[in-house]
């Protein structure tokens, strides 16, 4: 099953989201972020000028989490994917 995170909307989407937030932080933020160092995650960054937000593509549990990540956690997201493509791209 493949799921891309940022699907869901609604108001059951936000009672969820708070019940699960923890500090600022939903729970699963780093969860996903250790999925996608171990690279079974991916980071789709939007187009310069169609919006702002970042999809996040995993397979399985991760999926799901993932569909729990508020904007700024996608977001550091998105800054980690960022680090890594410069990295790469410098060696």
């Amino acid at each position: 099953m493949k799921i891309i995170g940022g699907t869901t909307s609604g108001v059951a989407h936000q009672l969820v989201r708070q019940h699960l937030a923890l500090d600022g932080e939903t729970m699963f933020y780093e969860s996903v972020k250790a999925a996608y160092k171990a690279g079974k995650v991916r980071v789709g960054l939007p187009a310069l000028g169609l919006g702002t937000r970042v999809t996040i593509e995993a397979n399985g549990l991760t999926s799901l989490k993932a569909v729990f990540l508020s904007d700024s956690e996608r977001q550091k997201l998105a800054e980690l994917s960022k680090i890594d493509a410069k990295i790469t791209k410098s060696k």
